[in-house]
C-alpha cells in the first residue's frame, strides 16, 4: 500500500501578500479593516435606529406641503443630524473597542500602525456619508414628481446634510483618541444638539440681522412661506465649506494624535500637520466669507419686493380669478383653482359678476429678512407707511393673499385652503370699489359671517382649517388665517368665527338661499351679526366685551 503525494508546484500569485512590499501590505490591511468597520457601522443599533428616525422626518415633512425644492433641500439637514448623531457614537464606541475589550497589546501585534487604524476608522464613514446622500436624493426626487412642485434644489444645502454624517464620523474618532471613556461622545452630542438648537432659535429673529449664527452647524430655512431663491441669500456653499472644513481639521486631529502616540516618523508627521494648517485655513476663510453681512443689491430687491409685493409677479387669467405667482411657482395655480371655484360657485352670480375677476396673489414675509432700522419709521427714509409690514396698504386694488407653502395634508392642508378660500371670499363680499378705492370691511359684522361660511362651504378641509383658527384664537377678540399675515390680509372676529361654524352645522342649501335672497343686506358693511341672525332665524352668539378697535 502507498501513499500519492501531490505537490502544487504553481508559483504565488501575482498579487500573493509575500510578493507585495511592507507598505502595500499595510495599506492593504488597512482597507480590510475599513471594509470590516463599515460593515460593523451600518449594522450598529444606534445607526440603524437613526436611518429610521431620519426616514421618517423626511416623509413627514414631505407629505406635509407642496414641495417647493429650495426649502425641501433645506429641510433635509435636520432629519440627517440624527444619522450625524448615531455616526459620532458609532465611531467612537469602533474606536475604544480594541481599549473595552482588553486587546491593545493585540492590535500592536499587527502589521496596522495606530495611525493607519484611526484612518480605518475615519474612511468607515464613507458610506454611512453614502446613506445619506441616497436618503437625500429619493427624497428630493420624490418631491420633484409631486404634483404643484416648484423650484430646483441647491446642490450645496442638499449636501450639508451628509456633510455633517461625516462631521460627525470624524469627532467620534477624535474622541475615542483623545480620551478612553465611552462617556465623553455622548456628553459632546448633547452639547452639540443643544447648541444647534439654541443657534437655530436665534436665527429665527432674522438671518441679516444675526449673521454670526452661521458658524453653528445647521439652520433651519426662515420660518415664512418660501420666497424665489435668489432672495433667500442663504450663503449655503461656504457654510458647505466650513463644515467640511471643520470635519478634515477634526480628522487630521485624530491623525496627528494617533502618530504623536505611536512615535510616527517626522514625515508622516509633516503631512498630517500640513493637513491641519489648511483645513484650518480653509474653515476660517469660509467663516468669515457666510458670516458678511447682506449684500446692497440683495437688500434692494428684499426692501423691492416689500413695499410693491406685485412688482415681481407674473400673472394669468384663469376664470373665474386672476393668479398672480412668483416666477417659476406657476404649477402652484393649479392646487388652489379647486378652492377658488368653489367659493365662488356659492356667490350669487349677479354678486358675482360685479366682483369677478378677483386676484389671488403670492404674499410671503420678506420683511423678516431686512434689517429693522429699514423698517423703522422713527428713521429718516422709513418704508412707505401703507406698504409698512403690520400696517394696512395703500388704497387700490385689493388682492386674496395666498403663501407660496401649500399644504397637501393634516392641518397644513386644512389651513391653506381655509386662509385661501376665506381671502377670496372677503374679496367677494366686499369687491373693490369701481373708483378703485379700498373696500368697506367689518371684520366683526355681517360681512365676515357671511365670508366665513362662504370660505368653510368650500371643502371640508376649509371648515377644519377655520375652526382650527377660531378655536387657536379663543382668547383674543381678532385673528387672521395665517401664521406670517401680509399687510393686506383680512381680520376677522372670533364671534363672527362661531357664528360662520354654526352655520357650516345647518344645512348647506337652506343657509345658501337665504343668503342669496337677502344678498344686499347681509353683505352690507353696518349690517351687524345681531341682524344676519334674524335674517337667518339662528341665534347668534352672545358678545362680550370688545377692547379691539377693529371690531
Amino acid at each position: 500500500m502507498s501513499t500519492t503525494v501531490e505537490h502544487d508546484d504553481r508559483p504565488p500569485a501575482a498579487g500573493a501578500s509575500r510578493a507585495l512590499p511592507a507598505g502595500a501590505r499595510s495599506r492593504r490591511s488597512m482597507l480590510a479593516l475599513t471594509t470590516v468597520e463599515s460593515g460593523r457601522l451600518l449594522r450598529h443599533p444606534a445607526v440603524l435606529a437613526a436611518t429610521a428616525v431620519s426616514v421618517w422626518l423626511l416623509w413627514r415633512w414631505g407629505k406635509g406641503t407642496a414641495p417647493v425644492l429650495h426649502y425641501a433641500d433645506i429641510a433635509t439637514q435636520v432629519p440627517l443630524a440624527a444619522l450625524a448623531g448615531a455616526a459620532l457614537l458609532a465611531t467612537n464606541l469602533a474606536v475604544l473597542r480594541s481599549h473595552r475589550d482588553g486587546a491593545v497589546d493585540l492590535y500592536g501585534a499587527t502589521r496596522l500602525s495606530l495611525a493607519r487604524r484611526t484612518l480605518s476608522h475615519l474612511l468607515s464613514v464613507l458610506p454611512l456619508v453614502a446613506l445619506g446622500a441616497i436618503l437625500v436624493v429619493a427624497d428630493l426626487a420624490w418631491l420633484a414628481g409631486t404634483p404643484g412642485s416648484v423650484g430646483s434644489p441647491h446642490l450645496a444645502e442638499a449636501a450639508t446634510g451628509p456633510a455633517l454624517i461625516v462631521l460627525g464620523g470624524c469627532l467620534g474618532v477624535l474622541h475615542g483618541r483623545l480620551a478612553r471613556s465611552v462617556a465623553l461622545a455622548p456628553l459632546v452630542l448633547v452639547a452639540l444638539a443643544l447648541g444647534s438648537l439654541t443657534v437655530a432659535e436665534l436665527y429665527k429673529g432674522g438671518q441679516d440681522q444675526r449673521p454670526w449664527t452661521w458658524l453653528g452647524t445647521l439652520l433651519p430655512a426662515p420660518p415664512f412661506d418660501p420666497p424665489p431663491a435668489d432672495l433667500l441669500g442663504r450663503p449655503a456653499t461656504w457654510h458647505l465649506v466650513y463644515l467640511l472644513g471643520i470635519a478634515v481639521t477634526v480628522a487630521a486631529l485624530a491623525l496627528w494624535r494617533s502618530q504623536a502616540h505611536a512615535r510616527a516618523p517626522r514625515r508622516a508627521q509633516a503631512a498630517a500637520t500640513m493637513a491641519l494648517v489648511a483645513a484650518l485655513a480653509a474653515t476660517t476663510g469660509a467663516a468669515v466669507v457666510q458670516t458678511r453681512p447682506t449684500s446692497p443689491t440683495l437688500a434692494a430687491q428684499r426692501l423691492a419686493v416689500v413695499n410693491n409685493p406685485s412688482a415681481e409677479l407674473v400673472c394669468q387669467r384663469r376664470d373665474p380669478a386672476v393668479y398672480c405667482v412668483f416666477p417659476g411657482f406657476e404649477p402652484q395655480i393649479a392646487l388652489w383653482e379647486p378652492t377658488v371655484r368653489a367659493v365662488v360657485a356659492a356667490v350669487p352670480p349677479a354678486a358675482a359678476a360685479r366682483a369677478l375677476p378677483v386676484t389671488v396673489a403670492h404674499r410671503v414675509g420678506l420683511h423678516r429678512l431686512i434689517d429693522e432700522d429699514v423698517l423703522d419709521p422713527t428713521q429718516d427714509n422709513p418704508a412707505p407707511s401703507g406698504d409698512r409690514p403690520g400696517q394696512q396698504p395703500q388704497p387700490g386694488p385689493m388682492v386674496a393673499p395666498v403663501g407660496t407653502a401649500w399644504g397637501r395634508d393634516g392641518p397644513e392642508h386644512a389651513l391653506a385652503q381655509a386662509r385661501l378660500a376665506a381671502n377670496v371670499a372677503a374679496r367677494l363680499v366686499a369687491p373693490t370699489r369701481n373708483d378703485g378705492q379700498e373696500p368697506q370691511w367689518s371684520p366683526c359684522h355681517a360681512q365676515a359671517v357671511v365670508a366665513l361660511w362662504l370660505a368653510g362651504q368650500a371643502s371640508p378641509q376649509a371648515a377644519e382649517g377655520i375652526r382650527q383658527a377660531v378655536t387657536w384664537a379663543a382668547h383674543f377678540e381678532t385673528f387672521v388665517m395665517s401664521h406670517d399675515p401680509a399687510p393686506d390680509e383680512p381680520f376677522w372676529s372670533v364671534r363672527a368665527g362661531r357664528f360662520a361654524l354654526a352655520l357650516l352645522d345647518r344645512p348647506r342649501d337652506q343657509i345658501a338661499q337665504t343668503l342669496w335672497r337677502n344678498w344686499d343686506l347681509v353683505t352690507a358693511p353696518d349690517t351687524t351679526i345681531e341682524r344676519l341672525g334674524e335674517v337667518l332665524g339662528i341665534q347668534p352668539p352672545s358678545d362680550t366685551s370688545n377692547p379691539d378697535p377693529q371690531c
